[in-house]
């Protein structure tokens, strides 16, 4: 075909091209802007119908959450409730708002049709005031306190009357009508999308007629001119290129094997070279680090010849190495290892593994002279060829042993001594105690009866006493704790406001006595409820400020209590006090046990100089720090930090009272019977005191002397509490206890029977094993009347 008419071909086809792309691309940027057009007003009302169906569903939750707060019957429930009425409320109002006034947030445009315009607006049912009063009654429902919301309220009136009827019935209307509108949007959709398709399809056919077949047509008679002259070309191409390929390819196999060959030998006998000169030296090297090493190091191949033997070996076998080459592996070992021994090269030979491959073992040894010693085997395994070979790396361990059995017995002592140390604190305690509660409990009664003035000083004087040495056994028994590490931290909710005051005001009447102005410094940003333990943190708290006032004549102790850092959960306590102060270099040894700043402190104001190192030791274990600050006659400052995070306040928790405890125990006096108070107690000293504590009560008394005597006591069912003391003779108390707690459960009673450990014994491990054995409630003496009276009537009430 000659240029000129191809030229004139090419114009015309690209002509009629560009006009079948214009065409299409007019109609298809039609067909998309309507179609944009009806998919965005489908859109918006697929959004107005999803709010107002969910106006129609918090209509009903809110009206359920109505009816929730008026039948709940707490403070928690009702809260719970108005949390998510207020929540409901915030929904359906942004809601609404944003159907008749448009929200970018929701994707609403506030525009209305006139129908829909009409239900929101017009006529007496308009949804829109309707929405607005039933919205102003929930808010009038959140602002009622509990137990002030009834059902004859005008708010609530019209929030139950109102939902489940024109409410609902005006947005199911405005439901279905954003629906019908949605309908017929897609019914226009619909027609569109046919017109548009017959329109494309109609124009695809005319071009297919009048554009593409003539083009089509002249591209495949110039495809067929083309494709005669390729093939002659590329036939004459391929036959010179095969031709070429194959000479290059002869003549460079032949230059990269020449290549190949000459560098092969070149590597491979410099390679030969070096692993000979290696192996030498390593050999070298291993035979030289084998000899200075101080452990054997044995190896022997498959059928159990030792082959290597270094001079660690011979040290610790007492064998030279031209002795054992060759030999079996047996020699090294007692008699009865050697056929386990045998057994295990056997299963080796057999493909199997041993378990002592790769591992680490404590095996007896052979030496030359027939001592038997305690050795360390580390046995690994290698091959040189087909021959299998086993190396061991044998340590002697008769020094390591002898030191483990050494610290074993040390540990045993020491052990034995802290548990008569244990022993010994409790059997005294115990044995200080009993008299103590019997002085006390008599002193009290004393001061009970017509005394003259002189006299009842000299009483107050003796009870002073001793509290005095109630507080030092106490005391002597907290450091005893804190050296055993047996120190038992709890972790429970507290009020820390509650008890900071407390610690305070107790402590006011001593202050007074000496002049002193006792203060608190609370800071505002403190929790109220902390979780800790709350009778360690009252413990240094009363002495730490106890130690201020006593060492402050007229003058001025604060408490300070602050976060120590903002949003932190340790705080800082500090008890300032403008008294005697403490020289420097003594500020450190205050801490050390029946220690003071000066020798005439406690002749002066009193005490052991067991206090602050219980402090000290109490809150390093509670994970604090506790230091101090002072100058001789200018006052002092003590300061600690403890770890109290904030915990929710359990007010909302049960808590069984005494009185409930009592309840759960089931009725155990008859309504107008004197209840029978049971006194398991060998001490007749506290045997004449409880009975004087009872003398004018409403409580009968019955004393047996021993835990079998008590058992019998309450199998014969006449007592209604038990006070039973846990060290007695024939018998102790917590094998009475079992013993009645077991006789209850054979006798299916449903009802327990109160147990009250009234004890000597301070250790926190008797009162735990009295806890296991099922005591109701574990009491230390001494007691005091008062204390004795409000426990039997939290058990026994009137």
């Amino acid at each position: 075909m000659p240029v000129t008419q191809q030229t004139q071909s090419s114009r015309w086809m690209t002509r009629r091209y560009l006009l079948a792309l214009g065409i299409l691309a007019l109609l298809s940027c039609t067909a998309y802007g309507v179609l944009t057009v009806v998919l965005a007003q489908q859109e918006g009302r697929g959004v107005e119908v999803n709010i107002s169906g969910r106006q129609r569903m918090l209509s009903q939750r809110t009206a359920l959450f109505v009816q929730r707060l008026l039948l709940s019957d707490s403070e928690a429930a009702y809260q719970q409730a108005k949390a998510a009425l207020r929540e409901a409320t915030l929904l359906m109002e942004r809601s609404h708002n944003g159907l008749t006034r448009g929200s970018e947030e929701l994707g609403l445009s506030g525009r209305m049709s006139p129908s829909i315009y009409a239900l929101y607006y017009e006529g007496d049912r308009a949804l829109d005031p309707l929405v607005r009063r039933y919205l102003a009654a929930l808010r009038q429902v959140l602002e009622t306190p509990f137990g002030q919301l009834k059902v004859d309220l005008e708010s609530v009136q019209l929030i139950l009357s109102t939902a489940p009827g024109p409410l609902l019935a005006a947005l199911d209307g405005v439901v279905w009508r954003y629906q019908q509108e949605g309908d017929e949007i897609v019914a226009i959709l619909h027609r569109m999308e046919g017109g548009v398709l017959f329109l494309t399809l109609f124009t695809l056919l005319l071009e297919l007629l009048f554009v593409f077949r003539p083009m089509v047509r002249q591209v495949l008679a110039q495809i067929h001119h083309l494709q005669e002259g390729s093939e002659a070309l590329s036939r004459e191409v391929v036959q010179r290129t095969q031709a070429q390929q194959a000479l290059q390819r002869a003549r460079d196999e032949l230059e990269i094997r020449v290549e190949e060959r000459t560098a092969s030998l070149s590597w491979e006998i410099a390679e030969r070279r070096k692993v000979e000169k290696t192996l030498r030296g390593s050999e070298q090297r291993f035979r030289a680090m084998a000899d200075s090493a101080m452990e054997g190091i044995i190896a022997i191949n498959a059928l159990g010849s030792i082959v290597t033997w270094n001079a660690g070996a011979a040290r610790i076998f007492l064998r030279e190495e031209a002795e054992v080459l060759g030999a079996s592996a047996e020699i090294l070992m007692p008699e009865p290892l050697r056929h386990r021994y045998k057994a295990g090269l056997a299963r080796l030979a057999q493909g199997g593994m041993s378990r002592i491959v790769n591992s680490t073992l404590e095996l007896q040894g052979l030496r030359k002279n027939g001592e038997e010693f305690p050795l360390e085997l580390s046995l690994s395994t290698w091959s040189e060829g087909e021959q299998t070979f086993y190396t061991g790396i044998v340590r002697d361990i008769s020094a390591r042993k002898r030191s483990e059995l050494a610290l074993q017995q040390a540990r045993e002592q020491a052990e034995s001594a802290t548990l008569a140390k244990s022993q010994f604190l409790a059997t005294m305690s115990h044995e200080i105690r009993t008299p103590i509660n019997a002085l006390l409990g008599m002193g009290e009664l004393l001061l009970e009866t017509t005394l003259t003035e002189e006299q009842r000083r000299f009483l107050e004087i003796s009870n002073q006493s001793g509290a005095a040495l109630l507080a030092l056994i106490n005391d002597i028994l907290d450091l005893s704790k804190i050296e055993a590490g047996q120190l038992v931290m709890e972790s429970v909710p507290f009020d820390l406001h509650n008890l900071v005051v407390g610690t305070v005001d107790i402590l006011n009447l001593l202050a007074r006595e000496r002049s002193n102005r006792l203060s608190l410094n609370w800071h505002d940003a403190l929790p109220r409820w902390v979780c800790g333990d709350p009778g360690r943190l009252r413990q240094v708290l009363l002495n730490l400020i106890n130690n201020a006032i006593k060492f402050t004549d007229q003058g001025r102790v604060t408490l300070t209590v602050r976060p120590e850092s903002e949003g932190g959960q340790r705080l800082y306590f500090a008890v300032e006090d403008t008294g005697i102060g403490i020289a420097e270099e003594k500020l450190e040894s205050i801490f050390l046990p029946f220690s003071q700043a000066d020798s005439s402190v406690t002749r002066t104001h009193g005490g052991t100089g067991l206090g602050l190192t219980i402090c000290r030791q109490i809150i390093q274990h509670a994970g604090g720090t506790l230091g101090v600050q002072s100058r001789l006659g200018q006052g002092s400052l003590f300061y600690f930090t403890w770890p109290l995070p904030g915990s929710a306040d359990p007010a909302g928790l049960p808590v069984a009272a005494p009185q409930e405890c009592a309840q759960q125990s089931g009725p155990l006096s008859d309504s107008g019977r004197t209840p029978l108070v049971l006194l398991a107690e060998d001490a007749e000293e506290n045997q004449i005191l409880i009975r004087a504590f009872l003398k004018r009560s409403r409580y009968r008394l019955q004393i047996v002397e021993n835990g079998a005597q008590a058992v019998e006591q309450v199998k014969g069912g006449a007592c209604d509490l038990v006070l039973m003391d846990i060290q007695m003779p024939v018998m102790d108390g917590c094998t009475a206890i079992r013993l009645i707690r077991e006789w209850e459960r054979q006798q299916n009673s449903g009802s327990t029977l109160p147990i009250i450990a009234l004890t000597a014994d301070a250790m926190r491990s008797s009162e735990e094993q009295a806890t296991a054995a099922g005591c109701t409630l574990y009491l230390t003496k001494p007691i005091s009347k008062r204390h004795l009276l409000e426990t039997l009537a939290s058990y026994l009430p009137a």
